[in-house]
């Protein structure tokens, strides 16, 4: 099956993969934790998944939510989707707290209820909300491997191959529909560039949690024969540990967000044999960043830019020379940069990019009237529909791509899309609160301001409440409460009235307990600085109350590898930050594996 077929929409990812399945059986289609799989018995078992979901009254049209652990069991569940002609929908905990035990329940329910499944394929991490939201579930262990056929027909280019949900400015999720041919046309670009349309099979990271749109292109991978190794959940925030597992498993194509770009550069990247190619996406590439990407011998990198609204991937740029760009559009997409009354403009001239091509998707899904607003015709521009990214940027006289800044409350943390509208919706939620509202602060981490309504709010409780909506990425890093929001006289928020930040323990509704031990001392010092905290912090308080999220758990991890060489390993310790955040737990947990006299 040869590429173009694929580009031409003739294909989709589904029948290449089982193509390369019949042509080369015994390759190598994924590699987890569990040990290899060939393409062969990938397609055995997609089929064996397929036909009981087709049992279950799946098929074209249809929505299959998928809630696994990452494995292989969750590739061939989306697999097995596609075979049967439905769709899937990510329902990742994962994604949605990465590392920590709880989940956002209030917004699972909504999104259950919103997209409203024919049946989800998970195992018991959310059996409770499955089943408290009436949705029918299916265990792939309990799924019998045979050889049978499949009778049920291929789907067709323009069905539905996934929705995915992002951050919503109206205060709730947005599910974002793209058609099969779009992420045939995503495979298809990437193939022809940064894997240079090459035959020969290569590693390539499943890298993404299955919620993060990169791990669609990833995935897209098996339709060149590649083989796709999955990256295990508790090295994915160790620069040393992925470069180790890079090293170990050969993996030639590296898939990759810039925050956690920045702990491999730093762990030693491009040391080693392997990687020989980088893609960066995700958010905004930073110039210290790119410059040390672009300094690495024997490494191909490229950033790459995108909404989830344009399937992944709009433009690449390879990374050379000095400053950050985003590059040209890839194969099969347009990106036209446009004034406010939207006409071209010309090249040095910053607009709003307004993006075409192959790449568009269907729109979000019930939101009528904001994919009427975001997906627009403008036939004196081009043909066919244009999405309003609501990104501002640039061309220069190379036809290069340069990217500014959003125009709206949209921000990228760590790579994660967030509309502040939503985040402020949350706390207004609370049942004890007048009025909220989120802002990002200077280091681009996001702040929530409140109102009390009368009686006082702990910012304990009102961290427990905003938990239950949203992911942890989304949770603001310091809770504030004011007397009012401030406007400005035509009505805005005036953000430089809104008061400063402060360390006051006095919301945090924790006893001070002074640290005794010169370990506990030690840990709130390396606290205060990940944090950097000017309060006091003492045995009861909790890292992430205190602003902590799993960003800066990484740091912290690092600290700890610096200035606590402990017995304990690495990815054991991050658990150990994440399940238990309260200092004097932690000093308890490190006290006898931290050789005397290193602190």
């Amino acid at each position: 099956m040869t590429t173009s077929e694929i580009g031409g929409s003739t294909v989709t990812i589904e029948q290449a993969i089982e193509a390369r399945a019949s042509q080369a059986p015994e390759h190598i289609a994924l590699v987890d934790s569990q040990g290899e799989m060939t393409y062969a018995e990938l397609t055995q078992q997609v089929r064996s998944l397929a036909r009981q979901l087709g049992e279950r009254g799946v098929g074209k049209d249809s929505l299959v939510g998928i809630s696994l652990e990452r494995g292989r069991q969750m590739i061939v569940a989306v697999l097995a989707a596609w075979r049967s002609g439905a769709a899937y929908v990510p329902i990742d905990a994962g994604t949605l707290n990465p590392g920590r035990s709880s989940v956002p329940v209030e917004r699972l329910r909504f999104m259950l209820k919103d997209v409203q499944p024919k049946l989800v394929v998970s195992d018991e991490r959310l059996q409770v909300v499955l089943t408290d939201a009436g949705v029918e579930t299916l265990d792939p262990e309990s799924i019998s491997l045979d050889d049978g056929e499949l009778s049920v027909p291929f789907a067709a280019p323009s069905d539905l191959a996934y929705v995915i949900y992002t951050s919503g400015s109206t205060g709730e999720p947005n599910g974002v529909m793209v058609d099969r041919e779009s992420l045939a046309c995503l495979w298809d670009s990437l193939n022809s560039t940064v894997y240079d349309g090459s035959d020969r099979p290569l590693g390539v990271s499943l890298n993404a949690p299955l919620g993060f749109d990169p791990s669609v292109q990833q995935l897209a991978a098996l339709a060149g024969g590649h083989t796709v190794v999955l990256v295990p959940e508790e090295i994915r925030t160790s620069g040393r540990e992925l470069l180790k597992f890079i090293e170990d498993h050969e993996i030639d194509l590296w898939d990759v967000t810039p925050s956690q770009l920045r702990l491999m550069l730093a762990a030693g990247l491009g040391d080693g044999t392997y990687p020989k190619v980088v893609l960066c996406g995700g958010e905004a590439l930073d110039r210290d960043t790119w410059q040390g990407l672009a300094e690495l011998s024997g490494v191909a990198a490229y950033n790459l830019y995108g909404p989830t609204e344009c399937t992944v991937d709009t433009t690449c740029a390879p990374v050379s020379g000095a400053e950050p760009i985003i590059g040209k559009p890839l194969p099969h997409t347009a990106v036209h940069v446009l004034d406010e009354d939207r006409n071209s403009v010309e090249a040095g001239v910053e607009g709003e990019l307004y993006i075409g091509g192959k790449g568009v998707a269907r729109g979000y899904w019930n939101r009528p009237e904001l994919t009427a607003e975001r997906f627009v015709e403008l036939p004196s521009i081009a043909e066919g529909r244009l999405f309003r990214s609501g990104d501002l940027g640039w061309y220069d006289q190379d036809g290069e791509l340069h990217f500014v800044s959003r125009r709206d409350d949209q921000v990228k943390v760590r790579s994660h899309r967030i509309e502040l509208g939503e985040v402020s919706a949350a706390i207004r939620r609370h049942e004890r609160i007048a009025d909220g509202v989120a802002i990002l602060d200077e280091r681009g981490d996001p702040l929530g301001y409140y109102v009390e309504d009368g009686s006082p709010v702990e910012t304990l409780d009102l961290r427990a409440h905003l938990s239950q909506w949203l992911p942890e990425y989304m949770l603001p890093t310091k809770l504030i409460a004011t007397d009012a929001i401030p406007l400005t006289p035509n009505g805005k928020l005036d953000k430089g009235a809104l008061p400063a930040p402060s360390d006051d323990r006095e919301k945090l509704g924790v006893e001070y307990i002074e640290p005794q031990t010169e370990l506990e001392v030690t840990i709130a010092s390396l606290w205060r600085r990940v944090l950097e905290y000017e309060g006091e912090i003492g045995l009861l308080d909790d890292f992430f109350l205190l602003g902590g999220d799993s960003l800066r758990a990484v740091s912290l991890l690092a600290e700890y590898e610096e200035t606590l060489p402990s017995e304990i390993p690495v990815e054991t310790m991050l658990d150990l930050i994440v399940e238990h955040p309260v200092l004097g737990e932690q000093a308890e947990v490190l006290n006898g594996n931290v050789p005397a006299g290193t602190t």
